[in-house]
């Protein structure tokens, strides 16, 4: 599988969002901030230590 060649994929690094489930689509364009929070998050988890992430996953493999 050539997945296995991306550092994000070896390190467990890859996250999505289900559309189904997360109201990321309704409530960002309302709340950029909380969109804001998932990316620094996700780029930087130093930043926001205790922040649970709302909308993204990580995915399961």
């Amino acid at each position: 599988m050539h997945n296995d060649r991306f550092a994000a994929y070896k390190n467990k690094g890859v996250y999505f969002v289900n559309s189904a489930e997360a109201e990321m689509f309704e409530e960002t364009p309302f709340h950029p901030d909380l969109l804001l929070k998932e990316y620094i998050k996700l780029f930087h988890p130093e930043l926001l230590p205790d922040y649970e992430l709302r909308y993204y996953k990580p995915l399961k493999y």
